[in-house]
């Protein structure tokens, strides 16, 4: 047990927040919320993600290029991710770089299927995983499609993380790919609205912690557009990923 609990995870949980924002109006506030968070010199990095670290991740078949340049059908596990996600989790860049911070050229904003949220993806970040399942001598600017016909999307690979934990260091580390995530909620019905989730990740200083807990809780419940429901927009705990 004493090995498992200083096993590296591939990125860091020591003083690391996860905020739960609940509702497409929070998750929306999420850029002017990391604003106002990162005025405290304390917080020293924002970021959010459509799962937590240890929680229930998607899996979909991709198309992959090959190093023959044949596109190859994949199970990938993913996430999408906001700005800066992979310096505020500690994880390591192996080659490449991450999701660009310029959604412009990362994603754009795109209906999903029955209106609801998704991005149009351009570029993801894969793990060493997923290099080896594909025996890729050159990871970076290899192709990859999602879909097909008008709803098609294509891009190429960017950057390679070093292997992370997502689920439990129990398992065998599976093909991963990160994007960058561009939320859009515009034709979503009011009813699915109120139950979107997202997970902001903080990344603060040990020292005052509860008092830099309270300016996060502050900052967000200021910045719920909701005053409605600003007791119930939020959730937060000081992050330690499961092993």
């Amino acid at each position: 047990m004493r090995y498992i609990s200083n096993l590296s995870l591939g990125f860091d949980r020591e003083n690391r927040v996860n905020v739960t924002l609940r509702g497409a109006d929070t998750i929306q506030s999420a850029d002017a919320i990391r604003t106002e968070l990162r005025t405290n010199p304390n917080v020293l990095g924002v970021s959010w993600a459509t799962s937590r670290m240890g929680g229930n991740f998607p899996i979909n078949v991709i198309g992959l290029e090959t190093n023959e340049g044949v596109i190859e059908q994949t199970s990938v596990s993913h996430m999408g991710v906001g700005p800066d996600f992979i310096k505020v989790m500690g994880m390591e860049l192996v080659a490449g770089h991450g999701p660009s911070d310029d959604v412009a050229s990362a994603a754009a904003a795109s209906d999903g299927p029955g209106g609801g949220p998704a991005s149009r993806i351009r570029e993801i970040v894969v793990n060493e995983a997923l290099v080896r399942a594909m025996h890729w001598d050159q990871p970076i600017g290899k192709r990859f499609q999602l879909g097909q016909g008008p709803n098609g999307q294509s891009g190429t690979v960017v950057g390679v993380v070093k292997d992370f934990n997502f689920h439990s260091v129990r398992e065998e580390v599976a093909p991963f790919a990160i994007y960058r995530q561009v939320e859009d909620f515009s034709r979503m019905p009011p009813v699915l609205r109120q139950h979107q989730e997202r997970t902001m990740l903080l990344n603060i200083a040990g020292k005052d912690v509860r008092g830099t807990i309270d300016f996060v809780i502050r900052s967000i419940r200021s910045s719920s557009s909701s005053s409605t429901t600003r007791s119930r927009s939020f959730t937060w705990r000081i992050s330690s990923s499961r092993a």
